[in-house]
This record gives C-alpha cells, structure tokens and sequence, in this order.
C-alpha cells in the first residue's frame, strides 16, 4: 500500500549499503507492482547480468519475463 514510500526507505538502504542486491531487487519488485516497467526492467537487467547469486539472478529473470508479459498484455 505504502510503495512510494517503501522504494523511498530501500533506496535509503542502498545508500547505507551500496553493494546490497536484496534492495535493489525489492525497488524493482515495486517498481512492477506499480506499472514503473522502464525502471523495473533497468534494475532486474543489472542484476540479471551481475549478481553473484543464482537465486538473485533467476529472480530478476522472473522479473523481466513477468514485465514482457504485462506488457504484451497492455498492447
């Protein structure tokens, strides 16, 4: 319900830790539940292709799929 603000307070998290992917991944979450699918598609894409983690990165791929999908769906 708060997501302007939850991106506000995350973004405020990367700040205190610039390297943390969990954010970054939250705020582009968000940023798809709010339709922002230019922002969410930049931030899932970096980590797509930089994050260490597997799980972080099958995440962001879910991601940039799932906003394909919304917008073939709108078109």
């Amino acid at each position: 319900e708060y997501l302007d603000e939850s991106v506000v307070l995350l973004r405020k998290g990367l700040t205190l830790q610039p390297g943390n992917q969990n954010y970054a991944l939250l705020i582009a979450q968000i940023y798809m539940r709010q339709e922002k699918f230019a922002e969410a598609r930049e931030i899932a894409e970096k980590l797509a292709k930089t994050a260490a983690e597997q799980y972080m990165r099958a995440n962001a791929q879910s991601i940039l799929r799932s906003i394909n999908d919304s917008e073939t769906a709108k078109a």
